[in-house]
């Protein structure tokens, strides 16, 4: 008991300690942490003993704020010849202020007749120091203007003017503006661009100049995924694609529609629409596009049975239609081949026109949704056109173009659309079918002359 006893009273001495001291503390913070009024004022000559013995300086016993005095005055007196006195590092004698040059006497050939004065090119100035001549003396003028003739001279002094005219302000050469680019049609055509519609929509757009005086032709093609196809969620079936041969200044054009009918259409149309369009840059050079159709054709079968198997027409068909636009004059000479339901319109003047229709008139009966096809039917339709400046070329599958044969609202709103070349999302705006359409795939590609 008595150890814990005397425990208990050294841990209470401590505290009590403890709390002194932090008292203590305290009461030195807010004494020395006072306001100044509330300090004693204690004379600043009490602690003079406390700062750093400081040399007098020679500024200050100028100091207007330095009380004057005996001691004062005799400082300066005593301090007015050193600070009379140069540095030892100054130099002894000082250089003359800087003056400008005379000017240098006229001499005699300054006033020589024009007549035996050296040429001197028109676009050189006259220096203002001898303002009686006209023409610069020989032995100021440039070297380089005495052996060349005055042309070279004018080229000498522009570059290199004279230097007592150096501060005269010197026009900068004029340069003609280059033409600016033409952004408002879009980049240039590829060699050859395909699109189809397989996951959704897709296009291209571009344009193409041919040679010498024929109109530029735009482009644009889309090919879109119809509602049907799209709710069961298959791919689709249409491609569409363009060819620029720059050579000779021809366009081809190429749209196919797979058989909705057979799964495995959609394959078939977009190497019908590659391998045509790389049929037409490679033809021979000898025989003209109109008296090759059939050729064509052929060979497009052909390889679709070679790359698919023998027997794909019982699985696979597509439509095909196949144009070519040459440059003719101010327009062009359309020829079109085409195998199916897929269409071809030229639009003129708000009004349009079929250069390749299969199906029968409107009014005619029942539209029958049956059609020729490849590799079935390798036997294209041929149809020749001149086409102007300001026409319009479209190939369409018959997803879009049926309702073009038929006069009504459908085929006015595209005429209207289509007068001139829409920008590439307006053009797939119109080609895009309403929201909860089940319509077919749409596939769509157009040329604008001029």
């Amino acid at each position: 008991m008595q150890h814990d006893e005397l425990g208990r009273l050294f841990a209470l001495f401590m505290l009590t300690m403890l709390a002194l001291l932090v008292a203590i503390m305290l009461m030195f913070a807010v004494l020395f942490r006072a306001p100044r009024r509330l300090r004693p004022r204690r004379s600043p000559r009490s602690r003079r003993w406390l700062r750093p013995r400081r040399w007098p300086r020679p500024w200050r016993l100028f100091s207007p704020r330095r009380r004057s005095g005996p001691g004062g005055a005799v400082a300066m007196a005593a301090a007015a010849p050193v600070l009379a006195s140069p540095p030892a590092t100054m130099p002894a004698v000082q250089p003359p202020l800087f003056r400008p040059a005379a000017a240098p006497a006229a001499s005699a050939s300054q006033f020589a007749p024009p007549s035996q004065a050296a040429p001197v090119s028109r676009a050189a100035p006259v220096s203002q120091a001898a303002p009686v001549s006209e023409a610069a003396p020989v032995s100021e003028a440039a070297p380089v203007s005495q052996a060349a003739p005055d042309s070279q001279a004018a080229r000498v002094s522009q570059a290199a003017p004279d230097s007592r005219a150096a501060g005269a302000p010197v026009a900068p050469p004029v340069r003609e503006p280059s033409p600016a680019p033409d952004r408002a049609a879009g980049p240039p055509l590829p060699g050859t661009a395909v699109v189809d519609c397989r996951s959704h929509a897709s296009l291209f757009s571009g344009w193409c100049a041919p040679p010498h005086s024929a109109p530029r032709m735009h482009v644009r093609g889309a090919a879109w995924r119809g509602g049907l196809h799209s709710a069961d969620g298959s791919e689709g079936q249409d491609a569409v694609g363009a060819a620029w041969d720059p050579a000779t200044g021809t366009l081809f054009v190429a749209v196919a529609d797979g058989l909705g009918s057979l799964p495995g259409s959609g394959p078939l149309a977009r190497e019908a629409v590659r391998a045509s369009l790389r049929l037409c840059l490679k033809r021979p050079g000898g025989r003209p596009f109109a008296q090759l159709g059939p050729q064509l054709f052929r060979a497009v079968a052909d390889g679709l049975r070679r790359q698919f198997g023998p027997g794909v027409a019982a699985d696979a068909g597509t439509t095909l239609v196949v144009a070519e636009l040459a440059p003719a004059g101010s327009g062009a000479r359309l020829t079109v081949h085409g195998v199916g339901d897929s269409e071809g319109w030229v639009l003129r003047d708000g009004r349009w026109s079929a250069v390749h229709l299969e199906r029968g008139p409107a009014g005619a009966g029942p539209v029958s949704h049956a059609t020729r096809d490849l590799p079935t039917d390798p036997v294209p339709r041929t149809e020749r056109r001149d086409l102007a400046r300001g026409d319009m070329l479209m190939l369409a599958t018959d997803g879009f173009a049926e309702p073009i044969a038929q006069p009504g609202w459908w085929s006015t709103r595209v005429a209207l659309e289509f007068r001139e070349a829409p920008a590439p999302l307006d053009f797939l705006s119109v080609v895009a079918p309403e929201d909860g359409d089940e319509s077919d795939d749409r596939g769509v590609v157009a040329v604008w002359l001029g």
